[in-house]
């Protein structure tokens, strides 16, 4: 049965396995990113270089959405792997200082995360 057991349809409760690039895509859409990025204040604050709320920091989330948007907008018309848009997303966070606040808000995502990792990864 051992070598045949490939072919058999899986039966094991193992998730489906999900690129880390994906999941964030994922996350940008299951938050409304497009809805965020294409808001008018954004489109001004983005055109003018000035912040969005006036003196209030901009958020974590508001952040990370922004960031999936230029990534998207920036490497999709070229169809770049997964791989090199999840560099682009990670060097972006590094260079704003917001590596762990963004994985955060995607590992706190549970209905995102569940289905395609196992609870100890």
């Amino acid at each position: 049965m051992a070598p045949i057991a490939c072919l058999l349809p899986g039966f094991s409760s193992a998730p489906e396995t999900m690129h880390p690039w994906e999941l964030s895509v994922k996350y940008y859409h299951a938050r409304n990113g497009r809805a965020y990025v294409d808001s008018q204040a954004q489109k001004l604050s983005e055109s003018f270089a000035l912040p969005v709320m006036g003196s209030r920091t901009v958020t974590p989330k508001q952040s990370l959405l922004t960031a999936i948007h230029l990534v998207l907008k920036e490497h999709d018309p070229f169809k770049h792997s997964a791989d090199l848009e999840l560099k682009a997303l990670v060097f972006m966070a590094l260079n704003e200082q917001h590596l762990l606040s963004w994985v955060n808000l995607i590992c706190k995502s549970g209905s995102l995360i569940e289905p395609h990792y196992q609870p100890w990864s």
